[in-house]
Formats: C-alpha cells, sequence, structure tokens
C-alpha cells in the first residue's frame, strides 16, 4: 500500500504545480482562457486522484466519491482538450466542434455524478481501477474521438501557414502525446476486458503537458512578471551554488528591463500598447525590443508584427 500513498504524492505535486502556473498565468489573449480552462480540469482530475490513492481502501465511500470525480473531470478534460485545440489553430467556425463535445461531455459528467458511468473503485494487482456502470462505454467514445479529433486538428495546424499557429500546434502536440497515448492505452486495454489504469503516469503527463507549453516558443502560456522575476533569482542562487559569478548590477538592470518588455509584449503584442502599459516612450520600447530580438532570435517570430508596425 505504500506505493498508492507514493502516487497520491505524485497527484498531489502535479495539481499544485499547475495550480501555481494557473495563478501566475495573464488570461489576455483566448490562448491562455483556453488553456487556463484545461487546467482547471487536469487540476481537478490531480486532486481526485490523490483523493483515492490517500484513501484506498480505509474509507470506501470517500474512495468511490473520487473515483466517480476522476471521470468527471475527465469528460469536462476531454471537451476542454478540443476547444483547446480550435482555439489554437483558430479553426473556422470553432463551435461546429466544441458544441457537439461540450454537449456530450455534459452529458457524461451529469451520467457520471447519477452513478450510470462508474459504481466505484476496486484493487486489481498493484492498481486502484474503476468499477464500470452502463454508461461506460460512452465515457470511452468521448475520450477516444476527442484524442482522434484533436490530434487531426493540431496535425492541420503544423501545416498552417502562419508561422505562429504552427509553432503552437506543433508544441501542443509535443505536450499531448503522452496524455493521448496513456488515454488510448486504458481505453484500449478497458475495452479488451483487461483491468488497467493510468495509475501515476496521468499526473506525470500532465504535468508534462503543462512544462513543454510553459517552456516553449508559442504564446500559450504567459506568466505575470513576479514570476519571471523569481526565476531569475533562482538562477542566480544557482550560478552562485556553482561558484560562477552571479550578474553584475548594470547586467541586473538590463535582464529586469528584458524582462519587463518581453512580459508587455506578451501581454499585448503591440509596441504602442506595450509602452502604454510600461509608461515608457514608444521609441524607446520600439529599439529595446529590436535589441532583444537581434539578441535572442527566437523571439523574432512572436515580434515579428509588432516590428513591422514600429517601423
Amino acid at each position: 500500500m505504500e506505493s498508492l500513498y507514493i502516487y497520491g504524492f505524485a497527484a498531489a505535486a502535479g495539481a499544485l504545480f499547475k495550480l501555481l502556473l494557473l495563478a501566475q498565468s495573464i488570461t489576455s489573449s483566448r490562448n491562455t482562457l483556453a488553456f487556463n480552462l484545461l487546467a482547471v480540469c487536469l487540476i481537478l482530475q490531480n486532486v481526485f486522484e490523490a483523493l483515492v490513492f490517500f484513501y484506498y481502501p480505509g474509507s470506501m465511500p470517500l474512495v468511490n466519491f473520487a473515483a466517480a470525480g476522476v471521470i468527471f473531470s475527465m469528460a469536462l478534460l476531454s471537451s476542454s482538450v478540443v476547444s483547446f485545440c480550435v482555439v489554437i489553430t483558430e479553426r473556422e467556425r470553432p463551435l461546429r466542434l466544441q458544441i457537439p463535445f461540450w454537449g456530450l461531455g455534459v452529458l457524461v459528467a451529469s451520467l457520471t455524478v447519477s452513478g450510470l458511468v462508474v459504481t466505484g473503485a476496486e484493487m486489481s494487482s498493484f492498481l486502484i481501477v474503476t468499477i464500470q456502470g452502463p454508461f461506460y462505454a460512452l465515457f470511452q467514445l468521448l475520450i477516444v474521438s476527442a484524442i482522434v479529433v484533436s490530434t487531426w486538428l493540431l496535425m492541420k495546424g503544423r501545416r498552417s501557414e502562419s508561422n505562429e499557429i504552427s509553432i503552437r500546434s506543433n508544441a501542443a502536440l509535443i505536450a499531448m502525446l503522452p496524455i493521448f497515448a496513456l488515454g488510448l492505452t486504458v481505453t484500449i486495454s478497458r475495452i479488451a476486458g483487461m483491468s488497467f489504469s493510468s495509475g501515476v503516469l496521468m499526473p506525470i503527463a500532465s504535468t508534462w503537458f503543462a512544462w513543454i507549453l510553459l517552456k516553449s516558443q508559442g504564446d500559450i502560456i504567459t506568466l505575470k512578471l513576479n514570476w519571471r522575476r523569481f526565476w531569475f533569482h533562482i538562477r542566480q542562487a544557482l550560478r552562485s551554488a556553482r561558484g560562477l559569478d552571479t550578474l553584475t548590477l548594470q547586467e541586473y538592470s538590463e535582464e529586469s528591463i528584458s524582462l519587463q518588455i518581453t512580459e508587455a509584449m506578451a501581454a499585448s503584442n503591440n509596441i504602442s500598447d506595450a509602452a502604454r502599459l510600461l509608461g515608457w516612450p514608444r521609441e524607446t520600447v520600439s529599439r529595446k525590443w529590436r535589441k532583444l530580438c537581434k539578441e535572442e532570435p527566437e523571439k523574432m517570430n512572436s515580434g515579428s508584427s509588432a516590428l513591422n508596425e514600429s517601423i
């Protein structure tokens, strides 16, 4: 049973990481809003998974409730994944895909609350699996269809003529592959009659998803400036611990200015709006942004429209 506590701590850690990420993200764009909705569903799933692992078998009523909560959150997660992919790939007529999936997701979630999708949880080998109810097949249909449609959307997005859409789609596909692979594996195994559960793998896969998007060059997640400053000080401490020279006062000032400009551009993607946001002259922001893009070429793609606007 000690392994269950390890799974529980992994799920709780995954929920905490995504909660911190959610609290520090700027909801200034449709992409970030779509990610935040998806992150809320992932947090709910991780919390319910942690409850299952921590309280099995000591409090079975709570375990059964949490097992239903996992399915409930996964139903909404499937719909939010499709919506996320529709938004970041900028599909025409997005509601044509979003409405059917949200309708099916809400239906499955409602049936789960009624106890018609799963009826509880039980131990199988070293895994805790849900006990299937009469409408469990509908839940499986939702999972598989959401994975197929989302993969199709991201693959098409990668071939988009828009560089920004292509970068976003590629990052999202890499981030979501472990979740998709795990979801398909569990679903196919359960259909084949095997007792299989995502266990500790789903919290890891969902945390990988958030981490890859955080580190990607796309504009899906934009963090508040104080979070970036926090990581800057962490880097300073790590450099000092390795015996490396820390940044000078001038270098620190330049780094701080770069962070502020990057944050303002990520929130507005427009030189004039960024200047108003910072309270700086437009010419100053334009000059420093050009210099920053030359020093860090990967920023050039995200700032190309703003640079053109500054000419």
